[in-house]
């Protein structure tokens, strides 16, 4: 089977839309209720080629995060958030849905972070998703425009 642009775009539309379905478009948080402290990884995907000269880009950035919008609480608690480029938009909708319907999401999303994770499920919960521009550090990683959205 042969994938074309526009038949990809068309696919990853129709994902967006059943993921906002689901889930809608707000996650709960914003970019702002976090502030990145330190960059733990990057995952890569390669363009199939036909050709051994095939490039990969980096598709998501993997932070440790303060949740800093939490109030009058001393110490900030810690959160992973994975920021998704353009490239894997799709990776980042597909996992949204996975881990809703493994976890689903909390109604008070404030109040789950700040409990701290439960050993229950054996996977970190979704606790919220939030769109963005790119981050400084996908500004560095990778060349794009800086109107294209993340999702983080």
């Amino acid at each position: 089977m042969k994938w074309t642009q526009q038949g990809t775009k068309a696919k990853a539309l129709e994902l967006q839309a059943q993921v906002w379905s689901e889930l809608g478009p707000d996650g709960g948080f914003e970019s702002e209720d976090f502030e990145l402290v330190q960059r733990i990884g990057r995952i890569s995907v390669q363009a199939a080629a036909t050709t051994s000269d095939a490039e990969s880009s980096t598709a998501v950035v993997a932070y440790i995060a303060r949740y800093v919008a939490c109030g009058l609480y001393a110490r900030p608690p810690a959160a992973l958030v994975k920021e998704y480029l353009p490239v894997a938009k799709s990776i980042a909708l597909n996992e949204l849905l996975l881990l809703h319907h493994l976890c689903g999401v909390p109604e008070d999303k404030h109040q789950a972070i700040m409990a701290g994770p439960s050993s229950e499920v054996p996977v970190v919960p979704l606790l919220g998703y939030f769109t963005s521009s790119p981050s400084e550090e996908a500004q560095l990683v990778v060349r794009q425009d800086r109107s294209m959205a993340t999702v983080a």
